[in-house]
């Protein structure tokens, strides 16, 4: 056989390692925790401006612009923790920590999603500059974006490692999305509607620890040893409170005297069982040890995103009046 014959034809082997990088990048982004930017919309929904296509437009740009922001984040994250990621028993898979993806490559990617969010977010506050002249209502979609970006680096440089605020401040993160929401349609946030999603958000970030805890065990507790002050009982009540909290909260903003005011009825609080029924579910499947992420598991489960959208067309339904 020739030298030619055996030598591997040009691109042959190329095909592979450039969709293997690829789906590593992907891995990187975790597009699935994009889900989590769907709070950004709740202003629009809430306010009644669904139908109006600036104001979708506003919207679905600060999404976007939150989406890459929180990928950057991602990957800063795995690119600090790789080493202790290389050694945890579910994390090792992580691209970072399997050595298949450089530590130059993926400080460039976390650059560009960083970039490009805050140019969208930019872009959105220029449209839509703030009405206000205090409080979280000065402040316009680029600048609550930048609050999400020095958040995010004290959390990944420090804050994940103090008990406690470590999942205030993953919540915190979700307020600062709906505020963006709520600026980017030049609307003052909702009290209640930043309480609904600090809550939810706290019950992810609780549902997360408490599985860690529950099916990784002591290995868990040598790659991340501040988890050995999160005992089990101690996280899995506050998942049990977080919960009532999150039910709490939305019945809250459903009865509250500016909700019925713009709905014009108490009507939202029929769609509130719903919450309760689906809050009630991914609690007992947290409890039960199913899976390792909440929001995979909510993204997985069919009754939790047929139930999510039961609600959701409860609300359009009760704000809207298309009938």
């Amino acid at each position: 056989m020739s030298d030619a014959s055996r030598a591997p034809r040009a691109g042959h082997d190329s095909s592979p390692r450039d969709g293997s990088r690829i789906a590593d990048a992907a891995a990187l982004l975790r597009p699935a925790h994009w889900a989590k930017n769907v709070v950004v919309l709740a202003p629009l929904v809430f306010a009644g401006r669904l139908l109006d296509p600036p104001s979708v437009r506003l919207a679905l740009l600060t999404a976007a612009a939150l989406c890459l922001l929180s990928s950057a984040g991602y990957v800063l994250n795995d690119v600090h923790d790789a080493p202790a990621d290389a050694h945890h028993p579910a994390k090792r898979d992580r691209p970072l920590a399997r050595g298949k993806f450089g530590t130059g490559a993926a400080a460039a990617l976390a650059v560009g999603c960083l970039a490009g969010g805050l140019a969208l977010a930019r872009a959105v506050q220029q449209s839509a500059p703030p009405l206000f002249t205090s409080g979280l209502g000065a402040l316009g979609v680029f600048d609550l974006s930048l609050l999400y970006v020095g958040l995010t680096l004290a959390y990944t440089l420090l804050l994940k490692r103090v008990l406690v605020l470590d999942v205030v401040v993953l919540s915190l993160g979700f307020v600062l999305r709906t505020c963006a929401g709520s600026a980017a349609l030049q609307l003052l946030p909702s009290r209640w509607l930043l309480l609904c999603g600090f809550c939810l958000a706290l019950f992810l970030s609780l549902g997360k620890r408490c599985l860690e805890l529950r099916q990784l065990g002591p290995g868990t507790l040598l790659t991340r040893p501040m988890f050995a002050a999160y005992p089990l009982p101690l996280v899995g009540r506050l998942l049990d409170v977080s919960a009532l909290l999150c039910v709490g909260s939305y019945v809250a903003y459903s009865a509250a005297a500016d909700t019925v005011a713009h709905v014009g009825s108490r009507a939202l609080l029929l769609t509130a069982p719903v919450v309760a029924l689906l809050v009630l579910r991914h609690l007992r499947r947290i409890h039960a040890g199913r899976g390792s992420d909440p929001v995979r598991m909510l993204l997985t489960d069919p009754v939790s995103v047929g139930g999510f959208f039961v609600w959701l067309g409860g609300v359009v339904t009760v704000i809207y009046k298309p009938w």
